[in-house]
């Protein structure tokens, strides 16, 4: 999208054709890919589509991720996560259960199963979350505002 945006298509096209001293044939998909948009650019309308109906999925799989893997807040460089590794079993399914949370708030959780149901409800096409609806997620997964600095003193 970035590069539809900026113009940079062709530019990609043309570095990821490049000759190289060994085969490579992701890069060949790829620059097939990019080549269909440029030919077809309202391919670029499903692509934003898509992008809606992923973010929310994505973004909170991404959370979960970067507190397991860095031990920090996803999207906050250098943070601590509260609990990093800590997986508890859903009481109502079994299901191992992460927290989505940020400093001393957990902005809720996300099961095996929740991530399973979300992943088959891709395939329903017919009503992706509009741009508000996708905005007011991330400012809500941005946590609450910090409180005052003399709190703890």
């Amino acid at each position: 999208m970035k590069l539809a945006k900026n113009g940079g298509l062709q530019l990609k096209v043309n570095a990821l054709a490049r000759k190289l001293p060994f085969e490579h044939p992701a890069r060949h998909m790829r620059a097939d890919q990019l080549r269909r948009i440029i030919k077809s650019p309202a391919l670029l309308d499903d692509i934003a589509r898509d992008l809606r109906r992923t973010h929310i999925l994505f973004s909170q799989l991404e959370h979960v991720r970067v507190a397991l893997a860095k031990h920090e807040v996803g999207g906050k460089k250098n943070s601590v996560a509260h609990a990093p590794g800590l997986a508890l079993f859903n009481r109502w399914n079994g299901s191992l259960e992460y927290e989505i949370g940020y400093e001393a708030t957990i902005l809720g959780t996300l099961t095996r199963r929740d991530i399973a149901k979300s992943l088959r409800a891709l395939a329903d096409a017919s009503n992706p979350p509009s741009e508000e609806d996708l905005a007011s997620f991330d400012e809500f997964m941005k946590g609450p505002p910090p409180p005052p600095d003399d709190l703890w003193t």
